[in-house]
């Protein structure tokens, strides 16, 4: 079965991004006639570093450290050149200086990144990318795969399903008092 008919069509993802700009405004656009378009609360703005989060593309490698270090792994289906919702979800979640700060203690991020045609653009993983988006029933962008190393349990959050790095920060913690 091929992935293109797995992951959203380019229509599904066009209807997406057109309906998350109705939604979200022209977020990442700057300035536009002197006013800020970004739609974040006044407030989250402090948060929004660059902070980028450091991401692993080998899962296996990134596994490993996870089981080695005690942490929670958090694997990252995204199409970063192509699709808002997932540009939306590294801007306003994961590359803030909050989500950063707390990952860099408790997790490992794994980032399998495909263009639009379902393509993975890591070419030394691009088969390994290819047996995740399958055994994770990866059916759009962003997904997000929570796993816990040490037992295999899995939670999946597909779609944008957080805008401040709170959310999938609580989301995470709640995935480990569960999985105790």
């Amino acid at each position: 079965m091929k992935i293109k008919s797995k992951i959203l069509s380019k229509k599904s993802c066009f209807l997406m991004a057109a309906l998350s700009t109705l939604v979200f405004g022209n977020v990442g656009c700057g300035q536009q006639d002197g006013k800020d378009a970004s739609p974040v609360p006044q407030g989250v703005k402090q948060e929004l570093k660059n902070a980028e989060l450091k991401a692993e593309t080998d899962f296996d490698k990134a596994l490993d450290r996870a089981k080695k270090e005690g942490k929670i792994l958090m694997l990252e289906f995204v199409g970063s050149k192509w699709c808002p919702p997932c540009m939306m979800m590294k801007k306003f979640v994961v590359d803030t200086e909050k989500f950063a700060n707390y990952a860099k203690d408790k997790l490992v991020n794994v980032v399998a990144d495909f263009d639009r045609q379902g393509n993975p653009l890591c070419a030394e993983q691009a088969k390994k990318h290819l047996d995740l988006i399958e055994k994770y029933a990866v059916r759009g962008f962003p997904t997000t795969v929570i796993i816990d190393p040490s037992t295999g349990r899995t939670e999946s959050i597909t779609g944008l399903a957080f805008d401040t790095p709170d959310g999938l920060i609580e989301f995470i913690e709640k995935f480990k008092a569960s999985s105790k």
